[in-house]
């Protein structure tokens, strides 16, 4: 406070408050074994105001999604909300996480036995074989890599195909049928 000679003093002003409900919660967790990308729901501003509570009624905004990665490296998708009770403020973050940790699966099926001769083994079928497998995220892909032959005319004989199923981030599981007779 200062008069018109320059005279100057300080003065403090103090005032008190007591918040008998203080905005008090913890951020809900997201997940931390997401295979896709298309597994990370969508923002819930409800959810996540549900896990405070405070002086009044809580509520959530959504401002902020950061996305790392990709499903072929691992992934990290983070939803950021701010949530009030109209008198505080707090920041909440979910984490939402995959890591391409995986091969297709499926079951490589088993070859035909009691042939009679070479000519009724049947011919290699890559669709046949990635249509037995499943990535979780995208198509699946096999191609024939090798054929080995193990035959004595229509006495002893068999045919072996090995494939190779790739899934789009180019994870590999193989898969050998043998034909015999």
């Amino acid at each position: 406070v200062f008069d018109e000679c320059g005279n100057t003093v300080q003065a403090e002003v103090v005032h008190f408050g007591n918040n008998p409900n203080p905005l008090t919660g913890l951020c809900p967790e997201g997940n931390e074994k997401l295979v896709c990308l298309a597994e990370v729901p969508d923002p819930d501003e409800d959810w996540v105001a549900s896990y405070y509570t405070g002086n009044g009624p809580v509520t959530a905004t959504l401002v902020n999604i950061i996305e790392l990665g990709d499903e072929c490296v691992g992934f990290t998708v983070i939803h950021e909300y701010e949530v009030t009770d109209g008198c505080a403020v707090k920041i909440c973050k979910v984490f939402w996480e995959g890591i391409d940790d995986r091969r297709p699966k499926g079951i490589c099926p088993v070859g035909l036995t009691g042939l009679v001769c070479v000519s009724d083994i049947p011919a290699p079928d890559p669709d046949g074989i990635a249509a037995l497998y499943t990535d979780g995220c995208g198509p699946v892909t096999a191609v024939l890599i090798n054929t080995i032959d193990d035959t004595d005319d229509c006495i002893n004989f068999s045919r072996t195909y090995q494939y190779e199923i790739t899934d789009p981030c180019g994870n590999a599981a193989y898969c050998s049928v043998t034909h015999s007779g």
